[in-house]
């Protein structure tokens, strides 16, 4: 629910983004965009910084019972609190341990479309002939593609056990689908080369997927700060 928040904020910020694109004055079109949400983004991020807690052992508002709860969830999950010193053995156990290459390898491989597609998605749209308001409003339904397949394979990795691989997959394959579909479709099909793009979209929930696998097998902390 968390990580499908990705495919939500897709969803309905290129609608604000259309809109702030409406302004019509001395700016370019372009800058109110950058100067109105990047402001906003700087304030919240002071609001974070106050009011978010580092772990539970600093959260001021939980009572003392309700820290202890939060304490015993994390040595249950073996996900410790943060620590400040280094600790020489965790670092050399680290480099050592071949599962941790593993898992940064498919991070990155999940990691990198995903990327690519929240930044390049509204060109390649563009590019099927679209101007390029038009190319930021039919973004939307890309992270409603999104949010939707990380709920589904969230719900089938929580209901089947040992599916996490095979998710990661099929939601890889289907992207490399849409990749194709988008690479060698008709230029004048525009309504097929962005269905390609809906199922080029499925890819994130491998994304997602993978940083979960991380975090459910590998924890503890160490610090140099």
């Amino acid at each position: 629910t968390w990580y499908c928040c990705v495919g939500v904020a897709t969803t309905i910020s290129p609608l604000v983004n259309y809109g702030l694109g409406q302004i019509h004055g001395p700016l370019l079109s372009w800058k109110p965009i950058f100067l109105i949400l990047g402001a906003i983004t700087v304030c919240w991020s002071a609001v974070l910084f106050v009011f978010l807690p580092d772990n539970p052992m600093t959260a001021k508002r939980l009572t003392e019972e309700e820290r202890q709860i939060a304490m015993r969830r994390l040595e249950r999950n073996n996900a410790g609190t943060v620590r400040h010193e280094f600790n020489y053995a965790q670092f050399k156990e680290a480099f050592r341990d071949y599962k941790l290459y593993s898992c940064a390898f498919i991070v990155m491989l999940t990691g990198v479309p995903s990327g690519a597609l929240g930044t390049f998605g509204t060109i390649v749209i563009n590019g099927f002939g679209f101007n390029h308001f038009d190319s930021l409003a039919l973004t939307c339904p890309i992270g409603a593609i999104t949010a939707l397949s990380i709920v589904v394979v969230g719900y089938i990795t929580r209901r089947f056990k040992n599916t996490r691989y095979i998710c990661i997959v099929v939601c890889g394959l289907i992207s490399i689908a849409g990749d194709l579909i988008c690479w060698f479709g008709p230029r004048n099909n525009r309504g097929l080369l962005f269905a390609g793009i809906f199922l080029v979209a499925v890819q994130v929930a491998s994304g997602g997927l993978a940083v979960a696998l991380v975090s459910s097998n590998i924890s503890g902390h160490t610090s140099t700060l």
